[in-house]
């Protein structure tokens, strides 16, 4: 049995009921939602410029703090500069072959200055396993 009503009847009712939800869910969420705490309604004039005083009195008391603190802050200084490290001696050890001339040329130092350095006076005196320091 049909109730007489036609399909595109129901769909109207069906999507103003739809409507009418969407408005009140947005509604409830709105009032659920909002700020609930607005600040004090009733507040006179006179209260709201003790505020502004007392937050003025707040705002100098901090700026002095400051430059009190500034001043008992003593500025910083250079840190000291850092000594470069003496340079690293290097040596030498000779091996079966080495000539002093040899060695020198392998250090780019004159061979003169690698005998003075050694306390070598005769450069065919070198002996293997000798430990010779090379100029910087």
């Amino acid at each position: 049995m049909r109730t007489g009503k036609s399909v595109s009847a129901t769909i109207t009712e069906l999507a103003l009921a739809l409507i009418i939800i969407a408005v009140l869910l947005v509604a409830l969420w709105f009032l659920l939602l909002r700020d609930r705490d607005p600040g004090p309604p009733n507040q006179t004039l006179q209260e709201s410029v003790g505020l502004v005083a007392a937050s003025e009195d707040t705002a100098e008391k901090a700026v002095r703090d400051l430059q009190l603190s500034e001043t008992l802050t003593p500025a910083p200084t250079q840190p000291p500069p850092v000594a470069s490290p003496p340079p690293l001696e290097r040596y030498h050890t000779v091996a079966s072959g080495d000539t002093l001339i040899s060695i020198a040329a392998a250090y780019e130092v004159p061979w003169e200055e690698l005998a003075e350095l050694n306390g070598i006076d005769d450069p065919r005196s070198l002996q293997i396993g000798q430990e010779l320091q090379i100029p910087s």
